[in-house]
């Protein structure tokens, strides 16, 4: 069976919500994809003395999608790239690439930018990659060509035989990527791509990979920009501690982790919200001024509020189902359980307690002022009895006088 289910998407307790409902395990196996699979891996686990770096991870990717593997330092990426390159041997579980077990007619479709890089220092930027493309199967000619035609398209080409230690980390950085792609690999796997890279650059690298996606080769991208994710990958999978924590295409995996919110701009007032909405707030900073977001009761859709909305004859300037974003779910997943949006109402909430409990301690001075003033005018008072009363001395005299009068 298969190791993946492209329709759905597992959130960080291992459920899955797949398109038909069906609920699959986060890390065993899941539903078949409908796709043609790329590389699959079946309940992978990997150890490395007493340390577990896979514990039963089960994924695919599919052929002509990016796909985006994602997790926190340390949580089994590089392993499970590095297995599925037959560079590191699972303890159990399978991997098949291109649907055939792992064999080296197979790998050379293959090309993989790891995330400590390597180019030859002393000599020129086209030998350096010219030597790559003949390690992947291309004659001298051929490869000097690609590497002259590689080096163009990502901006090298003035550069192009200055030895590779002139150059600036970018331009290192963009060289690797050029020796990468320069083959048209079938599947290319690019760990951390944008390291290094200024966002013109960033923008380079981002048009490649929808080249590639166009002409219908496979990539997946590892990297700790949410942002890129987004704007990149089709699917996605984090691994957090060995497992697979979350899985599935990018649109349902957002969607499972987002609350039931639209963002409305109106014409003129909303006035009484709609019977499916809960309740009504203003939109975070940032949004244009009069946003709102409407919060919906379980069960309620968004197009059923557009058509409420609609009928009551309010124009609608703007109107977005407000999903979580790569950032949010990846920090939920990983156990760091932070609202982004929530933020600053939470920075403002603490504010507020801040300032509640700098008055009770401004109070309890108060107080504590007032029981000292109270207990200096005691001794005030207490000294001018004492000082207003005759002694024992005194009254044992006056007695004597007394006596003696008498």
């Amino acid at each position: 069976m298969s190791a993946a289910d492209a329709s759905g998407a597992v959130l960080a307790s291992g459920t899955a919500v797949p398109a038909s409902g069906t609920a699959v395990p986060a890390s065993g196996t899941a539903v078949p994809a409908s796709g043609t699979a790329v590389l699959v891996y079946e309940d992978v686990a990997k150890t490395f003395g007493d340390n577990v770096a896979l514990r039963g991870v089960s994924l695919e990717v599919q052929e002509g999608e990016v796909f985006g593997l994602l997790g926190p330092n340390g949580a089994g990426k590089t392993t499970l790239i590095r297995v599925g390159l037959d560079i590191l041997r699972p303890d159990t579980g399978n991997v098949s690439l291109f649907g055939q077990p792992l064999h080296r007619d197979t790998l050379d479709r293959v090309a993989y930018l790891p995330e400590e890089r390597g180019l030859y220092k002393k000599t020129s930027l086209t030998d350096a990659l010219a030597y790559f493309g003949q390690l992947k199967g291309l004659g001298r000619r051929d490869a000097v060509a690609a590497a002259t035609r590689w080096l163009e398209k990502v901006g090298l080409g003035a550069v192009a035989k200055q030895p590779v230690e002139t150059l600036s980390k970018g331009m290192s950085q963009k060289a690797q990527i050029a020796a990468t792609l320069m083959t048209e690999p079938e599947l290319c796997i690019l760990d951390e791509p944008f390291s290094g890279l200024d966002p013109v650059n960033i923008e380079v690298v981002k048009r490649l990979m929808h080249e590639r996606r166009a002409a219908g080769r496979t990539t997946i991208l590892s990297t700790h920009m949410m942002s890129q994710v987004e704007a990149l990958c089709d699917r996605v999978g984090v691994i957090h501690d060995g497992r697979r924590v979350v899985y599935g295409a990018l649109e349902d995996v957002r969607r499972a982790y987002s609350n039931p919110v639209v963002r409305v701009r109106l014409d003129g007032p909303l006035g009484e919200p709609p019977d499916m909405v809960e309740r009504v707030s203003k939109a975070v900073a940032g949004s244009v001024r009069g946003t709102l977001e409407l919060h919906l009761k379980e069960g309620a859709t968004s197009g059923e509020l557009l058509r409420a909305l609609l009928a009551r004859g309010i124009e609608v300037r703007h109107f977005e189902e407000v999903l979580a974003t790569m950032e949010e779910i990846f920090l939920r997943a990983v156990g760091a359980t932070v609202d982004v949006r929530d933020a600053e109402a939470r920075n403002h909430a603490a504010q507020n307690d801040d300032a509640e409990a700098d008055d009770a301690r401004a109070d309890d001075a108060r107080a504590d002022d007032a029981r000292a003033d109270d207990a200096l005018a005691d001794d005030a008072l207490a000294d001018e009895a004492r000082a207003g009363a005759p002694d024992e001395d005194d009254r044992d005299a006056d007695d004597v006088a007394s006596e003696q009068a008498s």
